[in-house]
Formats: C-alpha cells, sequence, structure tokens
C-alpha cells in the first residue's frame, strides 16, 4: 500500500492533474487514496454508493476536505453529469461489490456494480479523453500454479 501511495504522489506531482475522481471513496482503499491525495493539495471528487459508508473518512474528519456524489455508477447519466460537471483530469476506479456471499445473493447487483459500471467508467474517461486507472482483484488474474502472480500491464 505505501509504494501505491508513493506513486500516486509521484503521478500527481508530474502529471500536474488536480481534479481526481475517486470512485469507492467510502471504501478501504478509497478511503486511503482521499486521505493521501488530500495531502497533496488534489482537488478530490469521491463517488460512493451510500452515505452509510463513511465510517473511516468520518473518524478522521476528512469528509469536508473533498466533493462526495452519492449515486450507483451503473447510472451511466448520473456519472456522466459528475464527468461534465466537475472537469475531471482523472479517474481512479476502486468502487466494486467485492464479497463473495453477496455476489451469491444478489448476482445482478454485482453485475451492474461491478461491469456496467466499469464500462460507464471507461466509456466516459474515452469520451471526455481523459485516463483512468482500474483496480482489480487477484480474481482478474485467475488460477495459477505458481505465486506470486506476476502483474499483468495492458
Amino acid at each position: 500500500m505505501e509504494k501505491l501511495l508513493e506513486n500516486l504522489e509521484w503521478l500527481i506531482k508530474i502529471s500536474g492533474q488536480k481534479n481526481i475522481l475517486i470512485t469507492g471513496s467510502s471504501g478501504l482503499l478509497g478511503s486511503w487514496m482521499v486521505e493521501k491525495l488530500l495531502s497533496l493539495d488534489a482537488n478530490l471528487i469521491g463517488i460512493a454508493k451510500d452515505k452509510s459508508m463513511n465510517t473511516l473518512l468520518e473518524s478522521k474528519n476528512i469528509l469536508q476536505g473533498f466533493k462526495t456524489f452519492y449515486l450507483d455508477i451503473s447510472e451511466f447519466s448520473k456519472v456522466e453529469k459528475v464527468f461534465s460537471e466537475n472537469e475531471i483530469d482523472i479517474t481512479f476506479h476502486l468502487a466494486a461489490q467485492t464479497q463473495v456471499r453477496d455476489a451469491l445473493i444478489n448476482p445482478l447487483e454485482t453485475f451492474k456494480s461491478n461491469i456496467e459500471g466499469t464500462w460507464n467508467l471507461l466509456e466516459l474517461s474515452r469520451l471526455f479523453d481523459r485516463p483512468i486507472v482500474v483496480a482489480s482483484s487477484d480474481k482478474a488474474y485467475g488460477s495459477s500454479e505458481n505465486y506470486p502472480t506476476k502483474k499483468i500491464t495492458h
């Protein structure tokens, strides 16, 4: 995690990109990125599914440091409005339904969030000609006989 945060600092410094969208901003990784990027004076825009997930950000008194939009990323028009009204320079897409149990109970909702939501963000990044960094999990690599698994670079 620390190496990732160091790389974020480097990215922000060399790119000059200040309007940063973080999806999943109230999640585990998202909240840590919010904290780090705010320390770099980035202008953050967060997307979170609901306010009840803000406990880590609230406990660190960080919520007032950036704009958060509470919406479902599978709703294209709502995410498009965030892009168009906030002049997004770069997106860090960290939003996902990650709990296997929840995915089994509600597979359609998981599909909407993880597939349709990601598609929407990729499409908006293309339409607005802005870079996007998409986080994933070890499940994207599939099964492996050898560990650690080598990273995918494309």
